[in-house]
């Protein structure tokens, strides 16, 4: 708490909170959003955080300045988009693997691991971000010809897989966790199967370069 007044105070006359104060709380200190939203609000400030898709839907205000950082971003994409000089850079690592990444298919598919999905669709959730990455890796590590299709979030890849839209779908707890506990749909692979990228960093926050 001590630490938050200390920041708190840098911001006096500010309404908003800075964005580079809030990583550094969470990133630094270990500050979990809802606490610094929390303390923020009582000291009379805002903090905005908004939530995407991932990959192009994260980078895109960044890069635009309209927000000050994205976390989380998958680094295939963060990459390219440096490559294509955008005004982006990395501010820190934000996961090294995968290990709560996983996919899954309706219990009734008969789709028990990668190699069945030959031919079928399998979902990531958008170019660039750390599940296309990943579902990269897995499907070359299986030699699986899976049709790779670009979902959206997770909830909404639910949908589309229990609705027979897809296949496979991607998530991270705790989507799909009660419809595995209910028998209705079965994990089939996880992000840790990837020998590839256990020691790797696939995700990292981000700002824009000019800020």
């Amino acid at each position: 708490i001590t630490l938050f007044e200390t920041e708190i105070a840098k911001a006096e006359g500010a309404e908003r909170l800075p964005g580079d104060v809030v990583f550094k709380l969470h990133d630094t200190f270990g500050f979990q959003k809802e606490l610094t939203s929390e303390l923020a609000a009582e000291a009379g400030l805002e903090i905005e955080i908004l939530y995407t898709e991932g990959g192009a839907s994260t980078l895109t205000p960044v890069i635009a300045g309209s927000i000050d950082i994205a976390m989380t971003n998958g680094i295939l994409g963060v990459v390219a988009a440096y490559a294509k000089g955008m005004p982006v850079k990395i501010i820190s690592a934000e996961a090294t693997g995968a290990p709560d990444a996983f996919w899954y298919a309706r219990a009734e598919s008969g789709i028990a691991s990668m190699k069945d999905t030959a031919g079928k669709t399998v979902a990531f959730s958008s170019p660039g971000s750390s599940t296309n990455l990943i579902i990269l890796q897995l499907v070359a590590q299986e030699k699986a010809t899976s049709k790779l299709v670009a979902t959206g979030g997770a909830p909404g890849t639910l949908t589309q897989v229990m609705s027979g839209q897809i296949d496979v779908g991607w998530s991270v707890p705790p989507f799909v966790l009660q419809q595995v506990a209910d028998g209705r749909a079965q994990i089939i692979a996880r992000g840790s199967d990837v020998a590839a990228i256990r020691d790797q960093t696939i995700r990292v926050n981000v700002a824009n370069a000019n800020a």
